[in-house]
């Protein structure tokens, strides 16, 4: 088996770290606190190429990391699949947050050398504030917070996949690479490529002609052919809706596709807890006093997680749950398969009686774009636009909350 030039990297950083003095220059690529398989990778690719394209003798250190501890790695199945034959050993050479206590703590004063990456998002969560001026460098996909212009690149643009721009930035670096080496960084970006765009699927309008320009080339380099680099730097966000101009793509990375989605969908022993931080991001709004809600994302049907627990303790414990993070509000979007059909459901829990159901109703008059409907079958709504992503879905309960 060919040595892994990504693996060799992250020893090489871990090397680094534990020799760093505390001035010494470092940058960390943050991935998004959801920690998916977009952000792992995206933040994985882009301090390993930012290392390869950095000036010889900076000594800068180029630190992937994920906000999560380590142990929660397990919990994103379809994470560990993936990477369990790409990077067998991913919990033990990856970074996370109790892993650099100096960098993720707000009680630590950060060296001026610090810069901070951002993949996958492009506004800090509120566990992280202490290191919003540290920021310098965006590649993200989600709705833009207009925050951090001086940063360079600062690149945010709704194509499909975070990674999708990664592979576009650093098209020219992964070009120059040896063959082995491209295909190995190929073969990592085309797992959150395919899922992202949820295999280039038109009827989920997530794909756009980027996504596809990147995929075209990560095959390639998978395969050991030249690809053809795009010279214009444009990001193409335009969203593709002829499948015909996909068939190739789906054929290729189909058998992929099924195994992550499967691996995704295997999460029904978890208990509540884990359910609901596994994939989980939290927002402040700052016309509810700076109050803080919570979005978790779940890949199983409400109607079968609630009678597994009985409502009445479903409810107590999701209630409990954002009571301990001292939150306005927690909603839990899912998305599964039911009876084969793609399938979205809301469900919207506060501390404060009434709350919940007064969101609810505002949800549904201010956002008739969101197709809620009421549900007999649990305490949830069913969301009948199913292109209602969470970051499709979260600007528009923003702008909801605004409202209350």
């Amino acid at each position: 088996m060919a040595t892994s030039q990504v693996a060799a990297f992250l020893k090489t950083t871990a090397e680094q770290l534990r020799q760093r003095t505390d001035d010494a220059p470092i940058t960390v690529v943050l991935g998004n606190e959801a920690a998916d398989l977009d952000s792992t990778i995206a933040s994985l690719l882009v301090a390993h190429l930012a290392s390869l394209n950095a000036p010889e003798n900076n000594g800068r250190i180029y630190v992937p990391a994920l906000p999560i501890a380590r142990a929660d790695l397990a919990l994103r199945t379809d994470v560990t699949a993936f990477l369990s034959t790409l990077l067998p050993d991913a919990a033990n050479l990856l970074f996370f947050q109790d892993g650099l206590p100096t960098i993720f703590s707000p009680a630590v004063a950060q060296p001026e050398s610090l810069q901070i990456s951002l993949t996958d998002f492009n506004a800090l969560p509120p566990s992280l504030a202490h290191l919003h001026p540290f920021v310098n460098a965006i590649l993200d996909h989600h709705v833009d917070a207009h925050d951090y212009a001086h940063a360079v690149p600062r690149t945010i643009t709704a194509v499909g996949s975070a990674t999708t721009l990664v592979v576009l930035h650093y098209a020219n670096v992964i070009a120059s690479l040896p063959a082995l080496h491209r295909a190995e960084i190929a073969t990592l970006a085309l797992g959150p490529i395919t899922v992202d765009t949820a295999l280039f699927d038109v009827g989920m309008a997530r794909a756009t002609e980027a996504d596809v320009v990147a995929a075209k080339m990560c095959l390639a380099w998978r395969d050991g052919r030249d690809a053809d680099v795009p010279a214009d730097a444009n990001v193409d966000a335009t969203i593709v809706t002829d499948a015909a101009r996909t068939t190739h793509l789906v054929a290729a990375l189909d058998d992929l596709h099924e195994r992550l989605h499967a691996a995704k969908l295997a999460i029904s022993h978890l208990p509540t807890a884990d359910l609901l931080r596994k994939d989980y991001k939290e927002f402040r709004h700052p016309t509810l006093d700076n109050a803080v809600y919570g979005m978790a994302s779940v890949t199983w049907d409400l109607r079968a997680w609630q009678h597994r627990d009985g409502i009445t303790a479903w409810r107590e414990a999701v209630a409990q749950w954002a009571r301990d993070r001292h939150l306005h509000s927690l909603f839990i979007l899912t998305a599964f398969a039911d009876e084969g059909r793609f399938t979205r459901q809301l469900a919207v829990v506060a501390p404060e009686s009434g709350r919940a159901e007064v969101i609810v109703d505002a949800v549904r008059e201010q956002a008739p774009e969101v197709r809620l409907e009421p549900s007999e079958e649990g305490a949830f709504g069913w969301v009948r636009n199913i292109k209602m992503a969470r970051k499709v879905i979260q600007p528009v309960l923003h702008r909801v909350l605004a409202k209350l």
